[in-house]
């Protein structure tokens, strides 16, 4: 096999795994607003379910070159390990976060 068509190779398998990564985001978005409406209504374990995730989706948003999806999940992050200081927050970067997955998608041909 010739560099460029492994090169090739790659760049296909690179491209569908940041497919699979946006669609999982997708849905890990809903989990996410899910938790913010839980911890709003007072269940205080929710926060840090909501900074696993989001911890989790910058890392790997990153690492697939979505950086606005990662300084999304970032900023909801850090807001949840805030705590209940930034309650009022949670939801409007949840909304931020999931726009940013959605322009991602978009770019790359992708629904959500």
């Amino acid at each position: 096999m010739s560099d460029d068509a492994a090169r090739e190779k790659l760049n296909a398998r690179l491209a569908e795994l940041a497919v699979r990564y946006l669609r999982r985001t997708a849905d890990e978005t809903t989990e996410i607003r899910a938790a913010a409406q839980r911890f709003q209504n007072g269940e205080q374990d929710a926060l840090h379910e909501i900074e696993r995730a989001a911890h989790r989706i910058r890392g790997s948003g990153g690492m697939f070159g979505f950086d606005a999806v990662s300084n999304a999940a970032s900023r909801l992050e850090l807001a949840a390990a805030d705590g209940a200081e930034a309650a009022l927050r949670l939801l409007s970067l949840v909304d931020e976060l999931d726009a940013e997955v959605k322009s991602a998608a978009a770019s790359r041909g992708q629904t959500s």
